[in-house]
């Protein structure tokens, strides 16, 4: 996999004189600019009859995370508290759907980021499903996962539904091939944590076949604590549920009436 060097960027952040800030790709600082928007937003309070902002605030937030990530519609972003969160949004809904199911396996790789890992170990417990662990390779951790697919693909009853991954692993910085492995991935779900990696190296959702990715805004998107954005397939919208239910999670609840009694379609 080749990959061209992101844009060389000086942002407007704290300095101190005293000290080189090498933790990066752990936290960010927040830009100033970034900061002046928070208080800008924070302000509103101050005068709510005003209001407190509208949708277009959200939707201009998802549409520049779909273009961080290559994807072209930011309809297909949600917004969640955290990236362990919109994990555990799919696990949730993969285990529902029967997706992951008894006698099937969700591959993660070695010392992965605990956040792609737990709510896959959760599902996994109430499934009878297998966590399926990519050892620490002697290569590279791409060809790891295709011979791991190959294998299962070899086989008469494929078992791993869900591939469970990074761009890029967090303990090095080691790479992994999300293109190839979205082209041999089957029917497989490919389901991404990109928080090392959106804004800081080019992602396609659309060229290597994801079916969720999400990132924690924390780190190389710049911002403040507290969110995670999560990109998730259109074939999931109609069938998946959220992990909680109140009147801004349901279209037309916030009207001034709505029906109490669910009607199916």
């Amino acid at each position: 996999m080749t990959m061209a060097p992101p844009p060389r960027l000086r942002l407007d952040v704290e300095r101190d004189p005293g000290l080189v800030y090498l933790d990066n790709a752990g936290r960010t600082p927040l830009p100033r600019c970034v900061l002046k928007a928070g208080e800008r937003a924070l302000k509103r309070k101050v005068r709510p009859w005003e209001g407190m902002g509208n949708d277009a605030d959200v939707d201009d937030v998802r549409a520049r995370y779909a273009r961080i990530i290559g994807h072209d519609n930011g309809a297909d972003i949600a917004l969640c508290p955290s990236t362990s969160y919109s994990m555990s949004l799919a696990a949730h809904n993969l285990v529902r759907t029967g997706v992951i199911a008894r006698g099937t396996e969700v591959l993660v790789l070695q010392n992965q980021m605990a956040s792609n890992v737990m709510p896959w170990q959760s599902a996994c417990r109430r499934a009878g499903a297998r966590l399926r662990v990519v050892p620490s390779p002697s290569r590279t951790w791409t060809e790891a996962i295709l011979r791991d697919i190959a294998q299962d693909d070899a086989r008469a009853a494929p078992r791993i539904a869900v591939l469970a991954l990074p761009p890029l692993h967090w303990t090095d910085g080691a790479l992994v091939d999300l293109e190839a492995i979205g082209a041999a991935k089957g029917g497989r779900v490919l389901v991404v944590d990109a928080t090392q990696a959106a804004g800081a190296m080019p992602l396609s959702a659309r060229r290597a076949r994801v079916d969720v990715m999400a990132a924690s805004v924390h780190k190389w998107l710049l911002s403040p604590y507290g969110m995670s954005l999560v990109y998730i397939h259109p074939r999931f919208h109609a069938t998946w549920e959220p992990l909680e239910f109140h009147e801004r999670r349901r279209r037309g609840s916030d009207s001034a009436t709505w029906d109490e009694v669910l009607k199916r379609s």
